[in-house]
């Protein structure tokens, strides 16, 4: 049962742990973990730690294209990528431990040509035609030279499938996509508000913002909302998500890992309720740990039971 996830713009994740960060000052790391990612990758590799067949499609380059193909070949990934002249880029959180507060430092990434990008719709055509896949994701932001047509013509053939398609993405392009009708749209609150253009204060704000993007095609949005849970609304209903009380240790690709429960969820043909308790569960334990796309899966049992979903 393979799961499909596509990164247009990975990156090398870079985490640092510092005892106390001061702007204008010089802070000593005492701690650095580097992984492949982008939010593709990290999905990814939650998926694969779970015990899923995954195969990642991206755009890679340089030096950093090399170790991030090399790195998800020994995680059990297999990467199929579309080499491009510029040297992938280099993502950087910052942790401070004093408060558990994050600053990230995200560079933009290389320039996509236009062959480029026709190159790896033809390497997801053969892709596809020799493995079925059982559920689709992209996650990530949108790299520089990326058309409006091209991600048109992306969304047609993903969504064609007939398989579950679930999007991960702050790119406000999307919402001119939702018209193809992909399976779920996973934006965070701040997304959300940034897309409606106004702060959403309260749970119907939120919910009458997921119905509108319903309306445009998304047949499921799933608002992640940290700490306090995730709010999913469909045609049929909304379903609040409350997640356990914990002390994280970071919540840097805590929404992958949602995602990539969301995907495991499908796979399996659970039923929403079930679906949106993994994803959950996997997006809490994420937080447990300081590496992006790593979670303890001997403690998501207890996680998840700990999720309480409700129908409102």
């Amino acid at each position: 049962m393979p799961l499909l996830t596509i990164n247009l713009n990975p990156a090398i994740d870079t985490v640092y742990r510092v005892k106390s960060f001061n702007a204008n000052e010089i802070n000593r790391i005492h701690d650095v973990v580097k992984t492949a990612g982008g939010k593709g990758n990290n999905v990814a590799r939650v998926a694969k730690s779970a015990g899923e067949e995954v195969y990642s499609l991206c755009f890679l380059g340089g030096g950093n294209g090399k170790w991030i193909s090399s790195q998800l070949t020994e995680a059990g990934i297999y990467p199929v990528y579309e080499e491009i002249a510029g040297n992938t880029r280099t993502c950087i959180a910052v942790i401070n431990e004093r408060d558990n507060s994050i600053t990230e430092l995200l560079e933009p990434g290389p320039v996509i040509s236009e062959k480029q990008q026709n190159q790896l719709l033809e390497r997801l055509a053969v892709l596809t035609g020799m493995k079925a896949f059982d559920c689709i994701t992209l996650s990530g932001s949108i790299p520089k030279g990326i058309t409006d047509e091209w991600l048109d013509k992306l969304f047609a053939k993903l969504c064609a499938f007939g398989i579950p398609f679930i999007v991960d993405t702050s790119d406000i392009r999307l919402i001119d996509l939702l018209h193809h009708k992909p399976t779920v749209i996973k934006p965070n609150i701040h997304e959300l508000e940034s897309w409606m253009g106004t702060r959403l204060k309260e749970d119907n704000d939120i919910i009458q913002a997921g119905r509108h993007l319903c309306r445009k095609g998304a047949e499921i949005v799933v608002v992640s909302l940290g700490e306090k849970g995730v709010l999913a609304i469909l045609e049929g209903g909304v379903y609040k998500v409350e997640v356990p009380k914990i002390n994280p240790l970071s919540a840097v690709g805590a929404g992958d890992a949602l995602v990539a429960g969301l995907a495991l969820g499908f796979i399996k043909e659970l039923p929403l309720p079930e679906i949106l308790r993994k994803a959950a569960g996997f997006g809490t334990a994420a937080t447990l740990s300081y590496t992006t796309g790593s979670i303890d899966n001997s403690r998501l049992p207890l996680l998840q039971n700990q999720v309480i979903v409700k129908k409102i």
